[in-house]
């Protein structure tokens, strides 16, 4: 009897680990029908890499159609480590590529700790620096890496004062080195090898880049002491060390530096191998330049950052593997090793180098598509309802070990849910264009004018750094969106120093500014450059010319009238402000409030098809 007592609770011990609720036979695995990397017959590195999270620990919300769903979110992204690091043991490693705080209102609420908790117990091993890690100010970012239980990674940052390229701290580093015992005699590729000593162990190198940053762009205080190197003779130097001095067997290289790659697949779950067929990357992108001038097999792969794009490619033979930004996608990329019997030691096979992605952050998935991106609503009954689904034969499902954190955090965020109104007359997400005569910005350029009364609203969309879907729109969306902490401020202008600044930022570099209460017309000039060649006011009905001599009032963004940022610094050059008032409050509060009493958003009221507010002849 009690052989019968153990035998049961050895059993219900094994089968409560097991994830329940789906059949693994006929529930949707999402990389069914791909060739899978063997965990037991080669030597295989798993490494999940994220990048550009930008402070998103919560997943985006999505209602549509009566289908409730999500997207992003650190606890799927933690659920993928739970399962490689499940696969592959101590050959299984996650890495972040930089932007890891800054974008998100759950971030700035709790001052990027919640992010460092989560990577912390994700247990990442490593990150570098983007743009947005020096937003904070110095003292604050070195207490951020103190709090790491990862390196940053980063050969090409130095510091003038101290003489050293650790610049913040212990914990800044230029490389590191990931050691693995493969002893393990279930593991053979059966070629013959000692299985003693040395030859039991794999060194894996990591050189950290972090991006060139040119000093007016760090909004933080308290680098000036800091120096950003060349990628290439850091990169060079470092690895030299790594495979001369360390003995690693392979190196990678973990870089917030853009490559920009053709949609072709970009967003099609595979595994990809150097031979798939792809769209071709920039050859003009910074990454793409870095890697190309470099000797053959110097580095064995990249994880990327910065451009927000999707990369599972090869160039110049490496594999790079890059997401989009906000935690909504990420990669795997698989390293394979392999024993050189002549040299007696472990080597990059790169012919067996895989990667599987984009591999989609969700709580749920539509079977037809395995992604959880947003869908129109008239084509909710082709996507179907969103299911649950499995990731190499495990049910995905938010991880336990982030309780702790959502014990901590939650109860503050859970106010941020709250639907503020609802955007109707699209089935689009309203994003960032290029034009500056689009719903989002026309919307947020005309809530300026309403708040203060200027008769011309100027908005740099640049500065927007999210998306809004159609349905309801919740509150924390409204401070991603605008999460810059600026005020409003009111200026005036006379109507000549009006058509001079429109032309001055309507040619600048973060051209075109959405705006309210003028139309403009940009017409080519001999270098096919677009410049502006009329403006006139405009109140949403009729036009009229402005008068030269008459005053005007003005709107836009404390930053940029006050501190001279963005293209308002060649204003400021010349221009004297005059009747300057920045007591409006600050600009995310107001467009919650606006919105808030406003309940329902018609983004048909914004812009007309037929008579833009920019007119390109």
């Amino acid at each position: 009897m009690k052989s019968l007592i153990l035998i049961f609770l050895i059993f219900f011990s094994f089968s409560s680990q097991i994830s329940p609720s789906l059949d693994a036979d006929t529930s949707l695995d999402i990389s069914t029908g791909y060739s899978h990397v063997s965990t037991t017959t080669k030597y295989y590195f798993a490494i999940l890499a994220s990048n550009d999270l930008h402070g998103h620990f919560y997943p985006e919300d999505i209602e549509i159609s009566g289908n409730t769903y999500s997207r992003g979110g650190l606890d799927y992204l933690a659920k993928y480590a739970e399962i490689l690091k499940g696969e592959f043991k101590n050959r299984f490693i996650y890495i972040d590529a930089g932007d890891l705080y800054q974008g998100s209102l759950e971030s700035s609420l709790f001052n990027g700790d919640i992010m460092t908790e989560a990577l912390n117990s994700m247990q990442c091993k490593a990150s570098t620096f983007g743009l947005h890690e020096f937003d904070y100010s110095r003292e604050e970012l070195e207490q951020k890496i103190k709090n790491s239980n990862f390196e940053y990674i980063a050969a090409n940052i130095y510091d003038n004062k101290k003489k050293s390229k650790n610049a913040f701290g212990d914990k800044h580093v230029t490389s590191k080195v990931y050691t693995v015992n493969v002893s393990d005699t279930s593991f053979s590729d059966g070629e013959e090898k000692s299985l003693n000593g040395e030859q039991d162990i794999i060194k894996l190198g990591i050189v950290g880049l972090a991006r060139n940053i040119d000093k007016k762009d760090i909004k933080g205080s308290g680098y000036e002491d800091i120096e950003f190197l060349s990628y290439k003779s850091e990169l060079i130097s470092e690895i030299k060390k790594l495979r001369k001095e360390q003995g690693c067997h392979g190196v990678i290289l973990l870089a917030n530096i853009g490559l920009e790659c053709e949609d072709t697949n970009n967003k099609k779950l595979n595994m990809y191998t150097p031979t798939t067929a792809q769209g071709y990357c920039d050859s003009e992108s910074e990454l793409y330049k870095l890697i190309s001038s470099l000797d053959s097999g110097l580095i064995d792969g990249v994880i990327a950052g910065q451009s927000h794009k999707q990369a599972h490619h090869w160039v110049s033979n490496v594999p790079v593997i890059s997401s989009v930004d906000k935690g909504y996608y990420a990669n795997v990329l698989y390293l394979h090793f392999k024993w050189n019997s002549k040299n007696k030691t472990y080597e990059v096979n790169p012919s067996n180098t895989k990667i599987e992605g984009p591999i989609p952050i969700c709580e749920k998935v539509f079977n037809t598509t395995k992604k959880c991106e947003f869908i129109n609503p008239e084509s909710d009954g082709i996507y179907s309802t969103p299911t649950q689904y499995l990731f190499h034969k495990v049910l995905m499902e938010p991880v336990t070990s982030l309780s702790p954190i959502h014990d901590k955090y939650d109860a503050q965020w859970e106010p941020y849910r709250e639907k503020i109104c609802e955007i109707i007359g699209t089935n689009k997400i309203l994003e960032n264009e290029n034009n500056g005569d689009f719903y989002l910005g026309n919307i947020l350029a005309e809530i300026q004018t309403l708040i203060t009364g200027a008769q011309i609203s100027i908005f740099n969309t640049k500065l927007l750094s999210d998306t809004w879907n159609p349905g309801k729109l919740p509150k924390y969306k409204i401070k991603n969106m605008i999460n810059f902490e600026s005020n409003l401020c009111t200026f005036t202008m006379t109507g000549r120093e009006v058509l001079k600044m429109m032309s001055i930022l309507q040619s600048g570099d973060d051209k075109y500014y959405s705006t309210n209460g003028i139309k403009q017309i940009m017409t080519k000039d001999e270098s096919n450059n677009y410049i502006l060649t009329q403006v006139k006011l405009f109140n949403g009905y009729k036009e009229e010319e402005i008068i030269l001599q008459k005053e005007y009032t003005i709107t836009t963004i404390d930053e940029l009238i006050k501190n001279g940022k963005s293209d308002f610094k060649n204003i400021l050059s010349w221009y004297q402000t005059k009747n300057l008032k920045c007591d409006y409050g600050d600009i995310s509060e107001l467009v919650e409030n606006y919105l808030k009493a406003l309940k329902i958003v018609d983004v048909r009221k914004y812009k007309d098809e037929k008579n833009p507010k920019i007119k390109f002849l």
